[in-house]
């Protein structure tokens, strides 16, 4: 900050990361309250639906062992072709016979057992029996429909006493004749009442007015429904909590928010801005498929308003933390000020005291630079321990191998085709080995080329030096490969720190007897980053040595004459030379290594 303007330039950009900050932890609020809304409204249509299936198989049974039955068969049969006085003896029959079965299915929500005439004309309400005769044709699409192609229909539909979801049925006699049609019908109110007793949330169903007062008698209508508190042109039914009703009405914001959003006739939740998220799930009719009703469920949730609470406090010391930051930004500029006078003054008496100072600039310079040999000649070293390290599992290989021919020259079961692809076997573990000591060596000079490769090109070369060894151990090795982009880096050395990952975790594995032991390889592309995850089960590494695991020569393998230097070394690839990011994550469950790459074709190297 060497003048005004360097101070207001910075003044200015300090208060314009200010105001980004703001708005970045803004969205993530949002962010984080529509994730909130998503799930509760996930849930929400899961509970709904799961009751609608419920009843849906309920009604089938109803309909199959109560209403087929050869009794009530032969009892409505006679109805078709009755004359009226006939009828009334029919229908007295029909309700005395199914009257104790009605009050039972009704504990189980049904509301209506309704016969009707192949003509549409209502037979039989069990819930109103004094009600009878008049034509549903053009009031109940779902009879008119059922009757007419002889096939059951299921959904919501509005009728002359209440509005439900309804399940219809023809009905046949003995010959397969049509006789009619019946209906088991669950009332919206049972069906709020059951989605409350088995998910305990608060429920409102909403009904379009016009609905209502096209259909409902008027005196049904006055009985059942008021008018809605969330929104101005729906019913609710009577049941519903008028307290919470009237709490409803006061809140502005909220019910601004519903009439916003239930025009679109799509499921969505909202915060009423106090303890509950409301579910809005639409309700469509059989005919038209139009939403006429809505299943409003009220969830409690402290969640929201915490992460409001939350938000409202950074926000306060985000602003503490600006206020103090401009203050000893100006109290930095008047020091910085007072100092360039000072440092004015003395130009002339340093001058010498410069030119000594270069001097001894100049031989740090020289140390530091043979510090940086010392150390390239000490790594050097830790490489011979290192190829060692790396030599046991293709060295391990060529042994199995030269077993496994000895074993069948003994047995003679040898055939040229084995013999030769042992051969070839063994040729590329000694490949390996030499390619070891090469890639290795050429670790350290400065003229090694970067190709062009994919994880897809990098895995399958170390797979298949490791692979055999680790099935053979019954070790599953789970590849999800994604990452398939062909991105520029070294890639012997990348597919050395790979295979030095996965021989840590097949010893793990095998050392603490693990139970269905797996190796989990996933490959991913992110923010520019070609990234290799390696994952086991092993039981993880204890708090106590996780910061030390990438310390030179530090080793949890003392009984196998570990040097310490191999993740040391690991990472010493991936982030100097690769220019990329080697981390451990902490999980209970095994280690996890993940290896972040860029893509080196700009850079040098």
């Amino acid at each position: 900050m060497q003048s005004p303007k360097s101070y207001i330039f910075l003044n200015i950009a300090i208060s314009i990361l200010f105001l980004l900050s703001i708005v970045i932890m803004y969205n993530n609020k949002e962010d984080k309250i529509d994730n909130i809304l998503e799930n509760n409204l996930r849930l929400s249509l899961m509970q709904y639906r799961s009751v609608m299936k419920h009843y849906h198989i309920l009604a089938d049974n109803v309909k199959n062992i109560i209403i087929n039955s050869p009794e009530i068969i032969d009892i409505f049969k006679k109805a078709k072709d009755a004359s009226k006085e006939e009828r009334v003896k029919i229908r007295e029959a029909l309700r005395l016979k199914l009257d104790s079965r009605y009050n039972y299915l009704k504990k189980l929500g049904f509301k209506q057992i309704h016969f009707h005439l192949p003509n549409n004309i209502s037979f039989l309400r069990m819930h109103k029996v004094s009600s009878f005769g008049d034509d549903l044709t053009n009031v109940r699409y779902s009879v008119k429909m059922v009757n007419k192609t002889l096939q059951p229909i299921n959904g919501f539909e509005e009728g002359r006493v209440i509005h439900g979801f309804r399940f219809v049925y023809p009905l046949f006699d003995e010959n397969n004749t049509h006789i009619g049609s019946v209906e088991a019908s669950i009332s919206s109110s049972a069906f709020r009442k059951i989605l409350y007793d088995t998910f305990f949330s608060d429920i409102h169903f909403l009904i379009k007015k016009d609905i209502v007062n096209k259909k409902i008698w008027p005196e049904d209508r006055k009985k059942y429904y008021i008018n809605s508190a969330e929104i101005s042109t729906f019913y609710t039914e009577m049941s519903s909590d008028i307290e919470h009703l009237n709490r409803i009405r006061e809140n502005k914001y909220y019910i601004d928010k519903v009439e916003e959003n239930i025009v679109n006739n799509i499921p969505f939740a909202l915060y009423d801005g106090l303890h509950s998220i409301i579910s809005f799930l639409p309700i469509k009719n059989i005919e038209d498929k139009k939403t006429i009703a809505y299943f409003a469920i009220y969830s409690q949730t402290e969640e929201i308003k915490s992460l409001i609470f939350t938000y409202r406090v950074f926000n306060l010391l985000l602003i503490l933390i600006f206020i103090v930051i401009i203050y000893f930004i100006r109290r930095e500029y008047l020091a910085i000020q007072i100092r360039e006078k000072i440092k004015k003054e003395l130009v002339d008496l340093n001058a010498t005291l410069a030119q000594r100072v270069d001097i001894e600039i100049a031989k740090n310079r020289k140390k530091e630079q043979q510090f940086i040999e010392q150390s390239r000649l000490a790594q050097m070293g830790e490489m011979l321990s290192m190829i060692a390290h790396q030599w046991r599992q293709p060295l391990s290989a060529i042994s199995s191998t030269a077993v496994g021919l000895e074993l069948k020259g003994e047995l003679d079961k040898l055939d040229n085709k084995f013999v030769i692809k042992q051969a070839q076997n063994i040729s590329k573990y000694s490949q390996h080995l030499s390619q070891t000591i090469n890639d290795f060596r050429d670790f350290f000079k400065s003229d090694k080329k970067k190709i062009s490769t994919s994880f897809d090109e990098i895995l399958e070369s170390v797979l298949n030096i490791v692979e055999v060894s680790i099935t053979n151990k019954n070790i599953d090795i789970i590849k999800e490969c994604e990452d398939k982009e062909i991105f520029h880096t070294y890639s012997n050395e990348v597919k050395q720190v790979i295979l030095n990952l996965l021989k840590n975790a097949e010893d793990v594995l095998v050392d603490r007897d693990i139970e269905d032991p797996y190796i989990e390889i996933s490959t991913y592309h992110k923010d520019d980053k070609h990234i290799i995850r390696i994952k086991d089960n092993g039981g993880g590494i204890s708090d106590d040595i996780a910061d030390k695991i990438f310390n030179p020569y530090f080793s949890t393998k003392t009984e196998k004459n570990g040097t310490g230097l191999g993740l040391y070394m690991s990472k010493t690839i991936i982030e100097e030379h690769c220019k990329g990011e080697l981390d451990f994550i902490k999980n209970r469950h095994g280690a996890i290594f993940e290896i972040a790459l860029p893509d080196l074709k700009e850079e040098g190297g």
